[in-house]
């Protein structure tokens, strides 16, 4: 509401300039696409790290106590 007036301020309309130019016959489904297939090459990738490091941490765990994931107090 405006103070002075006691009415809804008028919609402003800002225009937008274009940021991208898009090949004729591009379509939105091949962008989701792209990223989906993107996604799924990261997550791979990433799962194949996390795997790494969990296998290096129990086996340097394991190397001071066999038993060191039920130790609270087990220092590497």
């Amino acid at each position: 509401m405006d103070a002075e007036t006691g009415h809804k301020p008028q919609k402003v309309q800002v225009e937008r300039p274009v940021l991208d130019a898009f090949k004729p016959g591009t379509r939105f489904h091949d962008a989701v696409d792209w990223y989906v297939f993107d996604k799924k090459l990261r997550l791979l990738a990433l799962e194949r790290i996390e795997v790494a490091l969990r296998v290096d941490l129990s086996h340097r765990l394991g190397e001071k106590d066999p038993f060191s994931y039920l130790n609270k107090k087990t220092n590497m």
